[in-house]
């Protein structure tokens, strides 16, 4: 059917078009919702035509609206073009406008379009003859580009077709069988859409309860006429694949092709349905895999889609479950960790799951007591997250494990510093200033056992600020007991009786009911 002017009527037909447009673009570049590189193709050739599409900007529009028989294109659009060759548009289409459109519209229909079929792809004309308005519309824009005829493409809430010179004539055409309804989208399908939206705010939860599914779908999912290129087109048959399997419940493929549409066809709806899609295939998904670690970083991205943030952290963490706790496959989750991480661009939310992995992972191997292997992994989330008590408490009793064989003081109060060094925030912790006040009182002990005085009055002063500065210091009794005693003992056996004595009373003051020392004191008197 072909008419003229701007009072043509125009049948329902098929899907799609969408509501809430957000600006469609003519632009095949990228975006941060969808990577080129991670696109799913069913062949080398679809993958090469995309490629030419959006790195090069030279879409080859038959190759890409048939990409269900890519095998088959060149037989096809030769076919096709050799057909368009052979049309004598100068002698019987005329010289009006109108009825060059007609002439051509006729002789295509004829020749290549037998019977309307709504579900349907491209390819599938060069296959049986079956067709729908999308499938349809790009054959019939595809000729007038090949007779350099101008045209737009009209996209209606359930329907596209083309508009041939629509600054003249205004020729349509129609490309669906009037006898023909409309396909009815699953209840599934609908209440999923609308639950993302609630989640948007695009809908109240008082419409939500007070209306049923289909309506507010019909009203959020449809919307009024707009223009779409042949390159959106290419994208709304992308969408219309990526729905018919959803229907059929094919959530692992339909994504795919929702992600495809995407790349050609930037609109909120296709956003939404992107999201839904992704959805559906990570639920359905009972093993925490590589693939479900993609899907979940996809949805990352749709922050201001209804995806939050704490249900990505939500998800990663239902792995460290399954993977590390349940099935202790300390591989498998560093894998599905560093694909997660590749998919996400947020820069919070990447260092909010590397903090996860990091604390996690280290849990897991504290509770086993094997703190050599755990101390890495708490190292990177104490940086991450100095003021998280959890990780200093853990951090802190994994350095004692670590040092709690060593009797070399000097080694342990270097450990101890350097720690300090690059952890400043342990400053502030009673627990590790406690170990490092003991760490000082073993040196002190130990430098004057070994004759060293100087470097023993040096560790000494360290204790001694430490403990005036923090008077709720853990410090051991027989620690200070020992570390004191062997000073006086030093200073005794050199008759330097004075010095012994007030070597002791420093340690009286710090603690005056010590029992070594008060023996030590009336020893010397």
């Amino acid at each position: 059917m072909i008419a003229t002017g701007s009072r043509a009527t125009v049948l329902q037909l098929v899907f799609v078009l969408y509501v809430i447009a957000i600006s469609s673009t003519n632009s095949l570049g990228q975006d941060t919702l969808v990577w080129l590189n991670e696109l799913s193709f069913n062949s080398l050739n679809e993958k090469e035509a995309f490629y030419q599409a959006i790195n090069e900007h030279r879409p080859d529009h038959f190759k890409l609206l048939n990409y269900g028989k890519l095998s088959e294109t060149d037989r096809s659009k030769n076919k096709f073009y050799g057909y368009l060759r052979g049309l004598d548009i100068e002698n019987k289409g005329g010289k009006k406008n109108s009825k060059r459109v007609k002439y051509i519209y006729e002789s295509v229909h004829q020749a290549f379009l037998t019977k309307y079929q709504a579900k349907n792809r491209f390819s599938d004309i060069f296959e049986n003859g079956y067709y729908n308005c999308v499938s349809a519309t790009g054959l019939y824009c595809i000729a007038f580009d090949y007779f350099k005829i101008p045209y737009v493409i009209k996209e209606k809430p359930n329907h596209v077709y083309p508009v041939a010179y629509p600054d003249t004539d205004i020729v349509i055409v129609e490309t669906t069988n009037p006898m023909v309804g409309s396909i009815a989208f699953s209840d599934q399908f609908k209440r999923a859409y609308v639950e993302n939206l609630r989640k948007q705010k695009l809908v109240s939860n008082q419409e939500v309860q007070s209306r049923d599914a289909t309506s507010l779908f019909d009203q959020y999912f449809f919307g009024k006429e707009s223009e779409v290129t042949l390159d959106e087109l290419v994208g709304i048959q992308y969408m219309n694949d990526g729905i018919f399997k959803f229907e059929d419940e094919d959530f692992a493929n339909s994504y795919k092709q929702w992600e495809k549409a995407y790349m050609f066809y930037k609109t909120e709806q296709v956003v939404n349905g992107l999201v839904v899609s992704y959805y559906k295939a990570f639920q359905s998904m009972e093993k925490k895999d590589s693939l479900h670690a993609s899907l979940v970083a996809k949805l990352s991205r749709f922050t201001k889609f209804g995806v939050a943030q704490d249900q990505i952290k939500g998800e990663f963490g239902n792995a460290i479950q399954q993977l590390l706790f349940d099935n202790g496959d300390a591989d498998g989750l560093k894998k599905y960790y560093q694909v997660l991480q590749k998919g996400i661009r947020n820069k919070e939310l990447k260092e909010e799951l590397t903090f996860l992995y990091e604390y996690e992972s280290g849990r897991y191997l504290y509770n086993q007591a094997r703190f050599s292997l755990c101390r890495p992994f708490f190292e990177k989330a104490l940086k991450l997250r100095p003021n998280n008590q959890d990780v200093q408490r853990i951090y802190v009793q994994i350095l004692g494990h670590s040092l709690r064989n060593s009797s070399n003081g000097k080694e342990i109060v270097t450990a101890l510093q350097a720690a300090l060094t690059e952890h400043s925030v342990l400053g502030s912790n009673n627990l590790f200033n406690s170990m490092l006040a003991m760490a000082y009182l073993q040196r002190f002990g130990e430098s004057y056992e070994n004759n060293k005085p100087t470097e023993g009055d040096e560790n000494r002063l360290s204790f001694e600020k430490m403990f005036a500065d923090n008077k709720d210091l853990t410090i051991d009794p027989i620690l200070i007991g020992q570390a004191y005693s062997q000073a006086a003992v030093y200073y005794f056996r050199r008759s330097q009786n004075q010095k012994a004595k007030s070597i002791l009373e420093q340690g009286l003051m710090i603690d005056p009911g010590n029992r070594e020392l008060l023996a030590r004191k009336r020893l010397i008197n």
